[in-house]
């Protein structure tokens, strides 16, 4: 199957954002009552010691709704730019991230560190690479 450069581009940044979407997801999830209630049973069972949280139980759970639900949404988003240009966007957009060094969103929540803007640089070579003469570069 041929894949678009719209759903190589979302698998990319998905896979690249996991850490970060889980552990946000996981926080939002652990704020709900019955799971505050569920951990503060399990901790007054004895079973599990005093610094147990249910976050880390259900962490590695986020990946199946990370493949579900959000790159089909970056899917349909990016899909609106044509996906010719995805590549070369996508590479302008990490080189923009690699000269500021560092790259926060949603109000400095989530910071992505040098190594981690250097693994989606790799992962885009990798997966949706620019090729050669794609785009016309300004002379200076």
């Amino acid at each position: 199957m041929e894949y678009s450069n719209a759903q190589k581009l979302a698998a990319v940044v998905s896979e690249w954002a996991r850490p970060a979407i889980s552990q946000i997801a996981s926080s939002r999830l652990v704020r709900l009552p019955f799971v505050q209630s569920l951990q503060t049973a399990i901790q007054g069972s004895g079973i599990v010691g005093d610094g147990y949280n249910i976050t880390h139980d259900l962490e590695p759970m986020m990946q199946p709704i990370v493949n579900s639900l959000i790159t089909p949404m970056l899917t349909q988003y990016i899909s609106n730019i044509p996906d010719e240009n995805i590549p070369q966007m996508a590479r302008s957009l990490v080189d923009k991230m690699k000269q500021q060094g560092s790259f926060s969103i949603l109000d400095g929540l989530v910071t992505f560190e040098p190594q981690d803007i250097a693994e989606l640089d790799q992962l885009l070579m990798k997966n949706l690479p620019v090729h050669e003469g794609e785009g016309y570069q300004v002379i200076h």
